[in-house]
């Protein structure tokens, strides 16, 4: 009877136990991994052994005293975060002294909308946090900061804090501002902060009067709401005093008030000396190393543009990072940065700006950038020497993002100066090939043709790929969502992929492509079925020979009447055009315009416009002049550019008496201009041997397109070969013939 009740004793003594234990962690759901212990709802009493931060998630209301902390288990706890419940309901008190016990604690966080400090000013919210670095109360909307201000200033030296964070503070009081003020600044002074933060909280900028630097270093002011309750210059240059040391600034999707509602289209402006451009002096960017100024233009109506401009900023400048994205800038276009020397502007940012020009006079100088962001733009409105002019500018490049800007084709030599690449992203443009030489990429590592317009990749295009395979034994490239052809006709490249194992996405899923009309995955079953392909089309040409023999001989004869009928028309449409032109009937005064140098005009009108003219006159019957000059034909007294404006647009076809001199000529540039803007037909007669180095990018561009004759000497006469002046003279009118019945038709 004994033994039964001492074990009926033991039994209760266990149950009272179990139950007081699930009575004690009812209220807190802890989890430890590593050294962190996170728990649900409430704060815990004791610290197990080891861990060195506490988080405390989705807390009940809580009142936070002296007690609260008093286990000696928290004096090896260095980080304290609290997060407040998903409906945002309950609340935090903290009361005097409640955080004395926590000498240890090096990092202090508060997120909850329901959080405040104390009955009143002057109470000691945070004394004993004397180790504390980083205090950080993001989310406490109801929060008032002049409790957090006065508390530093009066609670403790805290000589280590260094990071203080404010964001999302005081935005339900609505007109009520975390006042930047004279107290304030005072306070970041004494405490020697470095970074504070203020993202998406609403500010009061006071006038204040600072002797003294800030130790700030960092300053987030991204998102926020503000107010100047003074003048800007009032605010700006004290500001340029106490953030003297800082060295980054984020002020991204804030919009300066001083400048909404002004026209931000900026032409013709020269601004020669660095001192000149005042509110970057007053915010002191020349300073700072890192900008982050994203979408703080993006509400405009009228697009950002900067025309034939000239900005001095050689003044010192230690930028290294600058973040310029979504700001509706749609033109740099004529204008010329001079950049100071040395220039340590490492990153730069212009995503998503919608840019259409951006001057190749923008880059010059920026020589040591290592990442430059350009996606989401609209640069394929550039011509493609602009283009290369602006991005070989960057000889240190290493990253290179030009992702949707509507390009569908890339010159050759576009990255030819830019041979420290190893990360190039091209994605979501309108690429069908890979245009653009790889043999000088031998550190690019990355390639990014996702989401263009590639079917077939021909055998050039993945020679190239080949080749930045075997500079780079872990070289990647991505081709996923493009409308990949599998297919006979792409069966070497389907074949290529499956070989080369580009094919693999991040995640390890293969790419896609179309096979009679169905999507399949790209590996050794597809490589054989398009493989078949082809030799399923052999045996159905061979059954079909006997018709392809027919049809072979059918489409002889078709191309021999075709070309008959092809001269044929040619010849009528000549002789239409000279009937027309002897009749007054086309449009331009003369059948040709000679553009040459000045230091040519002996060559120019005493053999080339002399034959040329009396060529043409044989030819169509006229003793009017067909042939215009300058000498002759432009009006004395005019505008120059005017008249060459005037003399293209009355000219059929533009001959360019093309030599050394020429190229360097600013005139004979314009006229080559004028004459590719006006889709002229063009005639290139050299009358010497002219390096290609030499020739503008027009000029060489139409040395590779169009008709080229050249001057020989035949004795004391000058002849051009080939055909003679005679048959240069029928290809110009060839020329102009095809012009007019182009213009015809339009």
């Amino acid at each position: 009877m004994g033994t039964m009740n001492i074990n009926t004793s033991v039994l209760v003594v266990s149950i009272t136990l179990i139950l007081l234990v699930c009575a004690s962690t009812a209220n807190e759901v802890c989890k430890i991994k590593e050294q962190k212990l996170t728990c649900q709802y409430d704060i815990p009493n004791k610290i197990p052994p080891g861990l060195t931060e506490v988080c405390v998630e989705n807390h009940k209301d809580i009142d936070l005293t002296r007690n609260s902390f008093s286990d000696p288990s928290w004096k090896s706890i260095l980080t304290l975060e609290i997060y407040q419940n998903k409906e945002k309901t309950n609340s935090i008190f903290v009361h005097d002294t409640a955080f004395i016990e926590l000498d240890s604690l090096n990092v202090l966080g508060i997120h909850t909308h329901g959080f405040s400090m104390g009955a009143i000013r002057g109470s000691h919210i945070l004394r004993g946090l004397e180790n504390i670095t980083k205090l950080d109360f993001s989310g406490c909307v109801n929060l008032d900061s002049d409790f957090v201000r006065s508390s530093l200033m009066q609670d403790g030296k805290f000589t280590k804090l260094r990071t203080l964070n404010l964001n999302e503070v005081n935005t339900n009081f609505g007109s009520k501002f975390i006042k930047f003020s004279q107290q304030f600044t005072n306070m970041i002074i004494n405490k020697r902060i470095e970074n504070l933060n203020f993202r998406k909280t609403m500010i009061a900028f006071q006038p204040f009067n600072q002797k003294t630097y800030s130790q700030l270093l960092h300053l987030d002011l991204s998102e926020i709401s503000y107010s100047l309750l003074s003048k800007p210059d009032d605010v700006l240059f004290p500001l340029q005093r106490f953030l003297k040391n800082l060295k980054s600034l984020n002020i991204s999707r804030i919009f300066p008030l001083f400048w909404r509602g002004e026209n931000l289209r900026f032409s013709n402006i020269h601004c020669t000396d660095c001192t000149e451009v005042h509110r970057l002096l007053a915010l002191n960017l020349f300073y700072i190393e890192n900008i982050y100024a994203n979408d703080i233009l993006s509400d405009i109506e009228i697009p950002v543009e900067v025309i034939n401009s000239t900005f001095n900023l050689t003044c010192r400048m230690n930028l290294r990072v600058l973040e310029f994205r979504g700001n509706n800038v749609r033109r740099i276009q004529g204008t010329t940065i001079h950049w100071p020397d040395p220039n340590f502007l490492r990153y730069l940012d212009l995503t998503d700006n919608k840019l259409r020009f951006l001057s190749p006079n923008f880059s010059r100088g920026l020589s040591n950038l290592k990442t430059v962001l350009l996606g989401e733009n609209q640069l394929s409105e550039m011509s493609s020497p602009e283009l290369i002019d602006l991005i070989a500018n960057c000889v240190s490049l290493e990253k290179l993002v030009l992702d949707r800007n509507g390009f569908s084709y890339l010159a050759e030599s576009i990255f030819l100066h830019n041979k420290l690449l190893t990360y190039l992203s091209l994605k979501g443009n309108l690429l069908r090939q890979v245009t653009f030489a790889t043999k000088h990429l031998k550190h690019l590592q990355y390639l990014d043709l996702a989401n263009n317009l590639i079917h077939i990749l021909d055998e050039q295009s993945m020679n190239r790929l080949n080749v930045l395979m075997r500079f780079q034994t872990n070289f990647c490239i991505k081709l996923e969502t493009n409308p990949l052809e599998c297919s006979c006709k792409s069966a070497s490249f389907v074949e290529w992929m499956n070989k080369h194992l580009v094919y693999k996405l991040d995640h390890g899923a293969a790419l896609n492509c179309t096979l009679e009309g169905n999507v399949v995955n790209i590996n050794d079953k597809t490589v054989a079925k398009t493989k078949f392909m082809c030799v399923k089309t052999l045996v159905y040409a061979s059954i079909s020979f006997t018709a392809v023999v027919v049809i072979a001989i059918s489409t002889v004869l078709f191309i021999t009447v075709s070309r008959f009928l092809k001269r044929r028309r040619t010849t009528d449409q000549v002789e239409t055009f000279l009937r027309n032109y002897r009749g007054n009937q086309v449009k331009e005064k003369f059948v040709c315009f000679l553009s040459y140098s000045n230091t040519d005009s002996d060559v120019a009108i005493e053999h080339i416009y002399k034959n040329l003219n009396e060529t043409f006159k044989e030819i169509t019957g006229l003793e009017s002049d067909t042939v215009c000059i300058d000498e002759r034909h432009f009006r004395a007294g005019a505008e120059i550019v005017a008249e060459i404006m005037r003399c293209v647009s009355d000219s059929s076809v533009i001959a360019f008496v093309v030599s050394r001199s020429f190229c360097q000529s600013n005139w004979c540039c314009l006229e080559i201009k004028e004459a590719y803007e006006q889709h002229k037909p063009i005639v290139l007669i050299f009358c010497e041997e002219v390096d290609e180095n030499e020739m503008s990018a027009h000029l060489k561009q139409m040395f590779q397109r169009y008709t080229r004759a050249k001057l020989v000497k035949q004795g004391e006469d000058v002849n051009v070969q080939p055909g003679g002046w005679e048959g240069l003279c029928e290809s110009i009118i060839l020329l102009a013939s095809r012009q007019y019945a182009e213009n015809k038709t339009q």
